[in-house]
């Protein structure tokens, strides 16, 4: 239930970030504006990764790893080698 606090919140918020909710025009372009998108992509191109058996990280290590992943996902490997 919301309370006079987080209705007065929720509006500062909206009136604050007008410019930025935008979902019919994110939606005509072909955008995303759930969390699902983002989420499914983590768990197949991070999780899938980063769980396997028997490996610890470090949190350097494990952002490297995630840096190569996503570069070679987005098909610049090219950029990293030249």
């Amino acid at each position: 239930m919301f309370t006079l606090i987080n209705c007065n919140s929720l509006l500062t918020y909206l009136a604050n970030n007008n410019q930025r909710i935008n979902y019919k025009t994110y939606l005509d372009d072909g955008l995303f504006i759930g969390s699902g998108a983002m989420e499914s992509a983590n768990k197949e191109f991070i999780q899938k990764r980063m769980k396997l058996s028997v490996q610890r990280w470090t949190l350097k290590g494990a952002q490297q790893v995630v840096n190569l992943r996503v570069i070679l996902k987005n098909n610049e490997w090219d950029k990293l080698i030249d």
